[in-house]
This record gives C-alpha cells, structure tokens and sequence, in this order.
C-alpha cells in the first residue's frame, strides 16, 4: 500500500527468533508505507476502499499473530 508522499515501494521484513527464519518472528518492520493513515481516512473518501480493506486486514492479521505466538 504505497503512500502518494512516499517514493518507493513499500517494504517488509520480518526479524526473526536466532536469525532463522524457521523460528518465530519477533518483529515486523515496514518501510515507505503509513498502514494507519488508510485506518484514519477509510470512512471520508480519501482513500480507496479496496486499499483501505487491505490495511485492516494486515492490522487485523498482526493484532492476531501478536497475540497467539
């Protein structure tokens, strides 16, 4: 979900438990991309609805892995 302020494409990483990627992920990093700002906007127009869905999901999606590992 790129931003019209970001230049880029946005990116992902993940820091994993011992550096391997087969354990458990501690943290996830995301870079040229504001998730929040689709959150703040969903219900005015300004962003796209399809957009906006998406980062709710991706919200909804870490809350839930945070919350079971």
């Amino acid at each position: 979900m790129p931003q019209a302020y970001d230049e880029g494409r946005p990116v992902f990483r993940g820091v994993f438990e011992d550096n391997d990627p087969s354990k458990r992920l501690i943290a996830m990093i995301n870079y040229n991309t504001d998730i929040s700002e689709y959150w703040e906007f969903s219900d005015t127009g300004l962003k796209p609805i399809d957009e906006s869905n998406e980062a709710y999901k991706l919200g909804v999606n870490y809350m839930m892995y945070g919350m079971t590992h």
